[in-house]
């Protein structure tokens, strides 16, 4: 029974939540103040920047070797600070409607998305000019490139997902594998990268985590592999195989926390058409 209270009352604030935000967003659009060019212009195909160092691309020995690799500072500096500087306000993130992920998520993009609902979450992305830059790159042949190479798998790799989330104290993300880590087409082929952006550095403030121990946050921290500890420009790159046994997540946040992530799929091209659940 309290079970079932519990979900009425969590299902209630996200309603509230939502419904607030989305007031407040679409007051903001008949006024004129939102940048729609996304829906005539698409993605920008013209980023000439490096905006990611050649520290992502050493990063292949340790990622060949364990499966996953940390990368402190893998965005070029000058870049990062548009990126910080441009962050889009909390009222274009919605909440998860579930207990599991205590977070806000928005602006999602997929391959295996309709143009229809791509309009839909992107269509204020170019009012922010570095999240806009930083979407466009992940999904450049050219940076699809570089993460081919850091496998080294010899197909052509593409990105298959991207999302923005938010989320503050109390925020947290349950230990799990991910679906597509069970399709056998991707075995050791589609890897997940989360891109902190910003935050406050330290233990338990939201840095992704990998674990052997599902249930890691009741007996922490047995079973810990790795925890990101550098919310600010920080990565973690991460092969979806669940036969690695690797679990990934991250306990509930401290007070006076918050925690901005970009996350990034990449499977090879040949595998794009493969459903998988994402969330």
């Amino acid at each position: 029974m309290k079970k079932t209270i519990s979900t009425k009352k969590l299902n209630l604030r996200l309603k509230v939540k939502s419904k607030t935000r989305n007031f407040a967003l679409g007051l903001l659009n008949k006024l004129n103040f939102l940048d729609k060019s996304f829906l005539d212009s698409g993605f920008n195909k013209n980023i000439k920047e490096t905006l990611i160092n050649k520290n992502f691309d050493k990063a292949s020995e340790i990622f060949l070797k364990n499966r996953w690799a940390y990368l402190e500072d893998p965005i070029e500096y000058s870049f990062y600070r548009e990126l910080i500087k441009s962050w889009p306000n909390t009222i274009f993130f919605n909440p998860y409607p579930t207990d599991t992920k205590i977070q806000d998520v928005g602006f999602k993009w997929g391959s295996f998305m309709s143009q229809e609902q791509i309009n839909v979450n992107l269509k204020y992305l170019n009012s922010f000019a570095g999240l806009s830059n930083f979407y466009s790159y992940l999904r450049s042949q050219k940076f699809c490139e570089r993460v081919r190479k850091l496998m080294q798998i010899n197909e052509e790799v593409c990105c298959y997902y991207i999302s923005s989330r938010v989320s503050k104290s109390g925020g947290k993300l349950d230990f799990h594998m991910d679906g597509a880590g069970k399709i056998k087409e991707l075995k050791n082929k589609a890897i997940n990268i989360v891109w902190h952006i910003n935050g406050i550095n330290g233990s338990k403030n939201g840095g992704l985590c990998l674990s052997k121990n599902k249930d890691i946050v009741s007996a922490w921290p047995e079973g810990l592999i790795h925890e990101s500890r550098q919310l600010k420009n920080s990565c973690l790159i991460y092969d979806m195989t669940n036969d690695i046994g690797n679990y990934h997540g991250y306990p509930p946040m401290k007070s006076n926390i918050f925690r901005w992530v970009i996350t990034s799929q990449f499977w090879p091209k040949s595998c794009l058409s493969i459903n998988s659940e994402v969330h």
